[in-house]
């Protein structure tokens, strides 16, 4: 168990988790930041290039209307795609929303209503209990993103007007702003959403990196799937 001071609050310079990915996109430059596998191929991607994606994928998002404080669910199997939406919806200042990908169309469907998700980023392999949402269950979703058209989504990002990707670029995030809203298990009655904000997500990243000893020099892998990893 971790004791702590409630009351102390400057664990660090960082206010959002925007701030975090723009600045380390910038200083990481050209140093490795995933490693990744895609059809048995190891695929790699520098903090430079995920930043100029991130740029790219939001420019489309700002092109659609999801253009800061609409909630965008993520449901999908691990990927970088699924890594690369999760940082572009922070970015944009919007709201991202992890679902859990094993449960079913149901139980999802009471969640995107509950969270008022105008959006949905899912996987090809998703496709069919996102259509069961929206019909058999009757959940409106404006937007459906799927990871597998990612690079046809960045090529129309990149023909955007300046206006928009300045926009995206520049939304204006607060620590107090909204940065998701997690589920629970519902161990002990329905799940809950939980509303984070950006300053509770860095205070926890911080503390956890603390207390792990973590530094610039770590590499860590990822065996969960990654709405446990919020």
């Amino acid at each position: 168990m971790i004791f702590y001071n409630p009351v102390q609050k400057a664990y660090t310079d960082y206010k959002t988790v925007k701030d975090i990915i723009i600045d380390g996109g910038i200083k990481g430059g050209n140093k490795r930041q995933y490693v990744f596998e895609v059809k048995g191929e190891e695929k790699e991607k520098s903090f430079a290039e995920v930043l100029e994606d991130e740029k790219e994928l939001g420019a489309y998002m700002y092109s659609l209307g999801l253009n800061g404080g609409k909630k965008i669910a993520i449901l999908s199997e691990n990927s970088y795609e699924w890594c690369l939406a999760f940082f572009t919806i922070f970015v944009g200042a919007n709201v991202c929303v992890p679902l859990d990908s094993r449960l079913t169309a149901m139980e999802l469907a009471g969640q995107i209503r509950d969270c008022e998700c105008g959006a949905v980023v899912c996987s090809r392999g998703m496709l069919d209990i996102i259509h069961e949402i929206t019909d058999t269950y009757a959940t409106p979703i404006e937007f459906i993103l799927i990871t597998d058209e990612f690079e046809q989504y960045k090529e129309i990002g990149r023909l955007q007007p300046e206006a928009v990707k300045d926009a995206f670029y520049n939304a204006p995030v607060h620590e107090n702003d909204l940065a998701g809203i997690v589920y629970t298990s519902g161990t002990t009655g329905f799940p809950k959403g939980v509303m984070l904000t950006h300053y509770n997500v860095i205070n926890n990243g911080k503390c956890i990196g603390d207390r792990m000893d973590m530094s610039t020099a770590d590499r860590m892998m990822i065996q969960v799937p990654m709405f446990h990893c919020f």
